[in-house]
């Protein structure tokens, strides 16, 4: 037998890290359930992600840098790995391509794009509410007034482009703001648990705060902690 370290045991210890800024609002808050949100920045423990999904966020990440990639050999600027902020929400945008005031890159494109990767074989008609929302508040912060969510299916690998205007969810980014800074931030009373009117799918069921009495695997949690088991 090997005495090497297990590959899989430091990839997911790596990935497993946190990312240092769970007390901040972010703009993925925007279509989060303000109970969660609430949760992460009050300093409550999260149940800790698994394997397969980290795995799965490394898959997105990898399709955002070999989008970047390809961009760039077709003689495109592109910059990664900006950090923005909106109406005190911060945020890491994939992808900026094109000239960027307080960035310096310089072309004739100016827009946003958004990379994402899904299981499912068939594009959606149209982009995912949520995935509207975060890249239309990235493109709001940059004053960009064009933004693309790039979707790969991972069944077919087909890739499909949604142009957005981000202008036309400002509103509802501004209500959705203002209700995370009054309702999560330390200090504020618990909100009521009620799901985002922008969901990205059904919350409750991949929510990983198992204190929450709407949470699939609540009684779990409840039986672990009575018992003192950790979980």
């Amino acid at each position: 037998m090997s005495s090497a370290p297990s590959l899989t045991d430091i990839l997911f210890a790596e990935r497993s890290k946190p990312r240092g800024d769970e007390a901040a609002a972010h703009i993925g808050d925007l279509y989060k359930c303000l109970r969660a949100v609430w949760y992460r920045r009050n300093g409550f423990e999260e149940e800790a992600p698994d394997r397969e999904l980290l795995a799965k966020f490394q898959i997105g990440h990898d399709y955002e840098h070999g989008v970047a990639a390809t961009l760039r050999a077709a003689g495109h600027d592109v910059v990664e790995g900006a950090e923005v902020e909106f109406l005190g929400l911060k945020g890491h945008p994939d992808l900026i391509v094109g000239e960027i005031e307080n960035v310096g890159w310089k072309s004739d494109w100016q827009y946003l794009i958004e990379t994402k990767t899904t299981d499912a074989r068939k594009p959606k008609d149209e982009v995912q509410p949520h995935h509207r929302v975060q890249a239309a508040a990235y493109a709001l912060a940059l004053g960009l007034s064009e933004a693309v969510v790039l979707v790969k299916h991972a069944g077919s690998h087909v890739e499909t482009e949604y142009w957005i205007q981000p202008e036309a969810s400002r509103a509802l980014i501004e209500r959705k703001a203002a209700e995370i800074h009054a309702q999560t931030g330390p200090g504020a009373p618990m909100p009521p648990a009620v799901p985002s009117d922008v969901p990205p799918y059904d919350e409750c069921q991949y929510c990983r705060f198992r204190q929450c009495e709407r949470n699939p695997k609540h009684d779990r949690y409840a039986r672990l902690v009575q018992e003192e088991v950790p979980f």
